[in-house]
């Protein structure tokens, strides 16, 4: 569904799948809050380029 709406460049077809998915819920939002603290062997927070104020 979401390729086809994207391959065929369905603007109204990507609304309505935003309406019905585009949003996360508190308890989706608890979970994923849950797991920040489980140790990874890499680090995947990087700085962008630019943005610290030089």
């Amino acid at each position: 569904m979401l390729l086809t709406v994207e391959a065929e460049g369905d603007y109204q077809g990507a609304v309505k799948i935003l309406e019905q998915y585009g949003k996360m819920s508190d308890e989706i939002r608890q979970v994923i809050d849950s797991l920040k603290d489980i140790p990874r062997d890499l680090d995947t927070s990087y700085e962008i380029v630019g943005t610290n104020g030089k």
